[in-house]
């Protein structure tokens, strides 16, 4: 039986289309947090200098260079200088790669192959001689259980995809909370929910991958 790409073209063509709609939304993202930034600096700047001239900083000129300098290196991730923040996209992806250990889709593929495979092989060991009710039972049985399977791992998969590229489209929003204290919550919350996902990948190939 050649090996069936059912559920690797759907894969292949909601992800193109997905990246169609996506087409220039990081940069758009990294845009906007980099306004926010500079807003920012400047804020903290005038605060700052309050502070310093009532006397509130017992280390000021450390400490705002200190501040700066991380301000800076944020930014540098925010606005995708020399490539940093394409090169942490990629890391991401790399990272799914890594938990997934190979092509979930194609082992979806193998599965429902399988599931084929094992339907057939009952309806064969059906002997009765005219209606073989039997083995077209369990042949149905084998065959509505494995396409739940396949559609419940199927949707999983794909939300946890689609929550990583979301994820990694407005990751310039999220670094950038780095530079505020209070914000920080928040991008601790945007890494949880990407190794999340790259746990789904990593519990799912357990569970499916035919070896």
């Amino acid at each position: 039986m050649a090996t069936s790409r059912y559920f690797q073209a759907a894969h292949d063509v909601i992800v193109k289309t997905l990246d169609q709609s996506l087409t220039g939304q990081l940069d758009n993202f990294s845009s906007i947090a980099s306004q926010l930034g500079k807003y920012g600096i400047s804020i903290y700047i005038l605060w700052y200098a309050y502070t310093t001239i009532v006397g509130k900083q017992k280390t000021a000129v450390q400490d705002f260079l200190w501040n700066l300098c991380r301000f800076w290196l944020i930014l540098v991730f925010v606005k995708n200088m020399g490539g940093w923040l394409d090169s942490a996209t990629q890391a991401i992806d790399g990272l799914k790669e890594t938990f997934a250990g190979g092509d979930p889709w194609k082992w979806v593929d193998e599965l429902w192959e399988k599931v084929q495979q094992v339907a057939a092989y009952l309806m064969s060991k059906d002997t009765s001689k005219y209606v073989k009710t039997d083995g077209a039972i369990a042949s149905l049985l084998t065959y509505a259980g494995g396409i739940i399977a396949l559609l419940l791992t199927s949707i999983v998969y794909l939300a946890a995809e689609v929550t990583i590229k979301i994820l990694t489209i407005t990751a310039p929003l999220f670094i950038i909370c780095l530079s505020f204290g209070f914000l920080r919550q928040m991008f601790n919350s945007w890494l949880q929910l990407i190794f999340s996902s790259c746990f789904i990948f990593l519990f799912c190939g357990l569970a499916i991958k035919r070896e």
